[in-house]
């Protein structure tokens, strides 16, 4: 056998190993590397999906708001009340939308207070945030990649009563003390983006602070951050602003504020 032929066999060998046992051709290693990673992507995004569809399909409102009040009444030092939680998905796919009604955050200062103190406080020392609805989107498929994205946050009739009783104590500190503070953090902050963020109906906010004798409230009218153009941002905010103090009153300050925002995680 000449050594042409030789070389003709051995070629015909491996043209038989490339090929599978029905005659194509194998793909590539790397179309098969893309081709496994992008099935792997596939099924995690359906077993989230799935995930959702179950855990939404579930946690109807009537099972969803007493499962938040519970949580948050066992976390907060605080007594947490809500009138409806909603959570929406595939109507609204990417995003998972939240739907709360008739909010009411009480805190617990009258109870570590002595009586006297209580007495010197206003009555509304222990009412601390009030919303007749918030709702807003969050962009799943973003999430999973670690990217932020919100939509369409909405807060409705707000009300916000911040006092001081005492240097450390204030009807604000409702969140557990951390056993550890990091000493040290990455400071890393992850893409965040907003569509937009509006306050309907006023947001009307009293500060009281008894070792300052400080008492002033100010009432936001117009309260609006739109992100079309992210990262710049359109930000307009009016109201008025009742400030006194032993020294000096002032009744009816006006406040606006109005222009471009530009915020972008890459360089906060």
């Amino acid at each position: 056998m000449s050594e042409n032929s030789t070389n003709q066999i051995d070629s015909m060998d491996s043209n038989q190993l490339e090929q599978k046992p029905n005659g194509r051709k194998r793909r590539p290693l790397w179309a098969r590397i893309l081709c496994g990673l992008g099935i792997t992507l596939l099924v995690v995004v359906l077993l989230a999906g799935i995930a959702l569809t179950v855990l939404v399909s579930y946690l109807k409102p009537e099972k969803l708001t007493p499962l938040v009040e519970k949580y948050a009444n066992e976390y907060l030092d605080a007594t947490l009340n809500v009138g409806r939680v909603e959570l929406t998905f595939w109507s609204s796919f990417p995003k998972l939308e939240v739907d709360v009604r008739d909010l009411e955050v009480t805190s617990h200062l009258s109870e570590r207070i002595t009586p006297d103190l209580k007495a010197e406080l206003p009555v509304y020392a222990d009412s601390l945030l009030q919303v007749k609805r918030f709702s807003g989107a969050i962009n799943i498929p973003k999430l999973l990649v670690g990217e932020i994205a919100l939509y369409d946050i909405i807060i409705t009739r707000p009300k916000v009563n911040v006092v001081q009783a005492t240097p450390e104590l204030s009807n604000f500190d409702i969140f557990p003390k951390s056993e550890e503070e990091k000493k040290e953090s990455s400071g890393e902050i992850p893409d965040i983006s907003l569509g937009t963020f509006e306050i309907l109906d006023g947001f009307p906010v009293r500060y009281y602070s008894r070792p300052d004798s400080i008492e002033a409230s100010v009432v936001l009218s117009t309260t609006s951050l739109v992100g079309k153009a992210a990262p710049v941002y359109a930000l307009t905010v009016e109201g008025l602003t009742d400030i006194g103090t032993p020294a000096l009153h002032i009744d009816n300050l006006g406040v606006g504020l109005g222009g471009n925002l530009t915020w972008s995680p890459k360089a906060p």
